[in-house]
Parts: structure tokens; C-alpha cells; sequence
């Protein structure tokens, strides 16, 4: 379902319940146990994980902040990424 190295996750294009498991199991893995490899591969997608949060979360404010502009200015279209 996924692939993910120390640079991304690629869930594109998964079912959406996948997804959701496969988040679940970043967020609740244990990284307290004696599986090493196992313990780094989570470690990884946390840091990932919150990246990928932080990124969505900033594009968000990116579109907010050029509608407003453009809402301030007159101007009729707004941007959407959509």
C-alpha cells in the first residue's frame, strides 16, 4: 500500500481506510521496544508524518493569505490548488 523512504511516504491513489490504518499505526507504534529496525522505520514516519502535517497546514495558510490579498484588492478570482 505504501512506500515510503527517509524522505517520503507515497499514499497516493490508496483507499482511504488504508490510509487511515496505516497513520494509526505510525501514531501508536511502540518505540520502546527491543525490534530495532522496526523502531527506526516508525521513527522515520513520524517525521514524516508531522512534516507532511506541517506542509498541508502551511499551504492552507498560503492559499488563505493570497484570497485575502486579492479580496483586500479587488480582485475577483482566488486561488484555489484544487
Amino acid at each position: 500500500m505504501s512506500k515510503h523512504t527517509d524522505k517520503c511516504i507515497c499514499l497516493r491513489g490508496s483507499d482511504i481506510e488504508l490510509v487511515r490504518e496505516e497513520i494509526d499505526k505510525i501514531i501508536k507504534a511502540d518505540l520502546t521496544g527491543k525490534n530495532l529496525d522496526n523502531k527506526n522505520e516508525y521513527i522515520v514516519k513520524r517525521k514524516l508524518l508531522a512534516r507532511c502535517i506541517a506542509d498541508h497546514i502551511s499551504g492552507m495558510t498560503d492559499t488563505f493569505a493570497i484570497n485575502e490579498y486579492r479580496d483586500i484588492k479587488g480582485i475577483t478570482k482566488h486561488f484555489n490548488y484544487n
